[in-house]
């Protein structure tokens, strides 16, 4: 039982799609409301200072953003999934953002990073992450740009969740 709602959240993290469930339904509407509103343009975030090292544990956690775009930002680095899900990840067009080539990233400023997180980003999988509070999205603005090595290091390199 664990083992199926684990897989469906994680269908339901990965697209953005509900399926006709009613507990799923249900457990979204419990956990975000919000997501049934039609996205209104994001106002001026005020400045809050990101902590990058409570934005790695959130990215590496319950953020999900591990699940596409690897532990730590290694997109190479994704956790283990079934065949069918792994599948399904590899076959997102476009493809997860990889954090640590600054080729591939599409948000300029850390307004956009921040806006593309809480938000979701149309034409992608990216989907809104309306269940993180505005300063766990700072703190993992702040985890990106020490991925994109544009602030100091503030975190220590680990084994820990890298599988």
């Amino acid at each position: 039982m664990m083992a199926l709602l684990r897989e469906t959240m994680y269908r339901l993290i990965l697209t953005g799609t509900l399926f006709l469930n009613p507990f799923l339904i249900g457990l979204s509407i419990f956990v975000s409301p919000s997501v049934w509103a039609a996205s209104s343009p994001s106002q001026p975030t005020p400045k809050i200072e990101g902590n990058s090292e409570k934005g790695r544990k959130i990215y590496n956690g319950k953020g999900f953003c591990y699940q596409c775009h690897g532990y730590d930002g290694y997109i190479d680095r994704r956790p283990q999934m079934t065949p069918a899900m792994r599948r399904m990840v590899d076959e997102l067009d476009p493809k997860p953002a990889d954090f640590r080539n600054p080729a591939t990233l599409q948000s300029k400023n850390d307004q956009e990073r921040f806006d593309t997180i809480k938000n979701g980003h149309s034409g992608t999988a990216m989907f809104p992450k309306k269940f993180l509070s505005d300063a766990k999205i700072n703190d993992i603005v702040a985890y990106l740009s020490v991925l994109r090595s544009e602030g100091k290091r503030q975190v220590k390199p680990s084994s820990e969740n890298r599988k």
